[in-house]
């Protein structure tokens, strides 16, 4: 009988994946093999077969590892699942293996697919018994069948531009509970006095590549959220075109800070000049100056307010003054 291809869902590989979602949950009416229905208990089959078996499971192309025996054209390794695992959604191809071709078509986006394949009543190589549900390969492809129903490559995680806030969120939230997921199964493998140096060593870099990722899209939305508070600051002339990139930094590393300094200042017109000399200034200070500094900045806007106001006053009517 002809194998059932299970094709995951339309989410481009914008990296090199460590795991990938190969079977869901569910019961399909509208493959061309007819209707057919993945349950718990089948992932957990497919795990004891891939198990009993002891290969690695192929990532190849187009399917080849099928057709090779029809067309005659070598199937050559895309890369290798080496372990699965059963979650809530399904099974999950895990410590993979790619080979150097394979890691350079991703890259150059000349595939942007997988394509799972299981059959549903394979015979054990021995005695000839039906196993069951068996995941025979999986393939790198452009043609998806399934929309939807997989999930997304975690280590695909991206935010552009021009995808709304709301599903940024969704996003970090996803990111950081695998994070936790996998740090859990991490202590567990480091309590255990087998050898699972392997594992171990995959799952730290799984961690660190979503770790990265996390990293990365926070900052973006703390200096989108910097970019607008500031501009907010500077239209209501509480702040100077010359201070935003000092301000934008405040506001991205120390946010209670850049709120609290906000709180004391209030419009100020630039066409009156404040000169601040002899005793009412003994160290020389100038707001620019200050602005290099945001501790000292702080300390004297808590010892010394009036100071503290006339030095912004003076700055605001000579921006570009001597430091």
């Amino acid at each position: 009988m002809k194998l059932p291809i299970f094709i995951v869902c339309s989410i481009e590989l914008a990296e090199i994946p460590t795991e990938i979602h190969v079977a869901p949950l569910g019961k399909y009416k509208g493959h061309p093999q007819g209707e057919f229905e993945v349950t718990p208990a089948d992932i957990e089959t497919m795990i004891r077969n891939f198990k009993s078996l002891k290969n690695d499971v192929v990532i190849d192309y187009e399917h080849q590892t099928l057709n090779s025996s029809d067309n005659g054209r070598p199937a050559p390794a895309a890369g290798w699942v080496k372990d699965m695992q059963a979650r809530d959604n399904g099974l999950w191809g895990t410590t993979l293996e790619w080979t150097k071709n394979a890691q350079d078509a991703i890259a150059n986006k000349e595939y942007k697919y997988l394509s799972p394949v299981f059959m549903l009543h394979a015979p054990d190589p021995k005695t000839g018994k039906d196993m069951g549900f068996y995941l025979h390969s999986v393939a790198l492809t452009n043609t998806p069948f399934f929309r939807g129903d997989l999930e997304a490559l975690w280590n695909s995680i991206q935010i552009t531009d021009n995808q709304q806030q709301e599903e940024s969120n969704v996003n970090l939230e996803q990111a950081l509970a695998e994070i936790a997921r996998l740090k859990r199964e991490l202590a567990t493998l480091q309590a255990k006095d087998t050898d699972s140096t392997g594992k171990i060593k995959a799952l730290e870099a799984q961690i660190q590549t979503l770790q990265a990722k996390v990293d990365e899209v926070t900052v973006a939305a703390k200096e989108t959220e910097a970019e607008t508070v500031v501009a907010k600051a500077i239209e209501d002339k509480k702040l100077l075109p010359a201070q935003k990139e000092w301000a934008k930094k405040l506001c991205m590393s120390d946010r209670p800070a850049f709120d609290s300094f906000m709180t004391t200042m209030s419009p100020v017109d630039i066409t009156k000049g404040v000169h601040i000399e002899g005793k009412d200034n003994p160290g020389g200070l100038t707001f620019a100056k200050l602005m290099e500094d945001p501790d000292a900045m702080e300390k004297c806007k808590k010892e010394t307010p009036e100071l503290f106001a006339k030095l912004h006053q003076a700055h605001v009517a000579n921006p570009t003054g001597g430091k």
